[in-house]
């Protein structure tokens, strides 16, 4: 299994250190809740055989067990062991040992705060889901701690999810920032901007956390989908046609199937229908009369990754950056992702004009490859 990864971390107006032991689970993500310092949770699918990775950093305490494996004792004053045993994790893996001394040579399962990083024993290399989170990020933003336990196995699920069905979405693994009581809404920052670091970033906020509240998340993820899923360029052309919610929606709906979760995907799937956008055009229902019935009728999955594959063959790009598509620019490549003239559902849910017209045909003469 190719290994993936995500970086989760609640904002805070520190810096932080970073501590993780690996294991042997489906993804590379780190969990830290900077109010303590304490709760460190970092998990490595490296299925390799090409030798054991590098050994975690220092932890910061001795009283957090990492998945899998049950909390022992440490002194670090004396560089005493922090002795756990490997078990089975709740996400399914099983933890790997790794060993590490304290000052006077103690060794365990996790290096004790003194103590020096060690190596891995697995048959587990380098994580392909990109580097390694730093050791130290400065945050830009602020958050209490809470328990998103639930919604770190989401995004886990989530970002494999994306690598799979749109490609690699850059060389970067997925980072989270989290608030809760401000900053409400979400955005996006891809691994080519310097918003945040260079990072491919989610940063939401809500007034509070349920479980099972996926939409902010992944309305947020769809954003940076569509600003990575162009291999070789850059920018997020068809946004100007969209907007924030027409890719957003069918991309929630598409993503919970793909992970299985059919109850989620039909409650939210009986939330988009009423709901309706001002573009292009007052009163635009995007999903219930535009890209569900393409989505249904013209390859589900495919039809909405096909969009971003003929961008990359055929739409172009100034030093990488693709400018804003036009309404007759947009409907000729989603025809041809569909495989289909999808005017006729567009003209139902949008009307059409004389100017979208005049688009299509010169987008026709423009990209005579695209064909449907």
């Amino acid at each position: 299994m190719a290994a993936l990864g995500f970086f989760l971390r609640f904002g805070a107006r520190t810096r932080g250190t970073l501590a993780c032991g690996a294991l042997t689970l489906a993804a590379c993500n780190s969990l830290l809740d900077l109010d303590s310092l304490k709760k460190v949770d970092c998990t490595d699918s490296c299925d390799s055989a090409a030798g054991g990775s590098v050994g975690a950093s220092p932890s910061t305490g001795g009283d957090n067990a990492i998945l899998g494996g049950s909390a022992g004792t440490s002194d670090p004053g004396v560089g005493g062991s922090h002795v756990g045993t490997a078990g089975t994790s709740s996400l399914g893996g099983v933890s790997m040992t790794q060993a590490g001394s304290g000052p006077s040579g103690g060794s365990g399962i996790l290096p004790t705060e003194g103590g020096a990083a060690g190596a891995d024993t697995g048959p587990m290399g380098p994580c392909p889901g990109g580097p390694v989170p730093p050791q130290d990020w400065l945050e830009h933003w602020a958050m209490s701690g809470v328990d998103t336990a639930w919604l770190s196995v989401f995004l886990d699920q989530a970002w494999q999810y994306n690598l799979k069905t749109y490609g690699a979405l850059g060389s970067e693994r997925l980072y989270v920032v989290l608030h809760q009581g401000k900053y409400l809404g979400g955005h996006a920052s891809a691994w080519y901007e310097t918003t945040h670091d260079g990072h491919n970033v989610i940063d939401v906020g809500q007034s509070g956390w349920k479980s099972g509240d996926y939409e902010q998340v992944s309305a947020t993820l769809s954003v940076l989908v569509e600003r990575t899923a162009v291999p070789g360029k850059r920018g997020a052309p068809a946004h100007a046609q969209w907007g924030d919610d027409g890719f957003a929606q069918i991309y929630e709906y598409d993503l919970l199937l793909g992970l299985g979760m059919v109850a989620v995907a039909d409650t939210a799937w009986h939330d988009f229908e009423p709901i309706a956008q001002s573009y292009p055009v007052a009163n635009s229902y995007w999903f219930s009369d535009f890209y569900s019935p393409v989505y249904k009728t013209h390859g589900k999955t495919k039809q909405l990754t096909q969009f971003f594959a003929l961008l990359a063959k055929y739409y172009g790009a100034q030093g990488q950056i693709m400018p804003p598509m036009n309404w007759g620019e947009y409907i000729h490549f989603m025809s041809g992702a569909a495989g289909a003239d999808v005017k006729e559902q567009a003209t139902y849910a949008f009307g059409w004009d004389d100017t979208w017209q005049a688009q299509l045909d010169q987008a026709k003469t423009d990209y005579p490859a695209i064909q449907y």
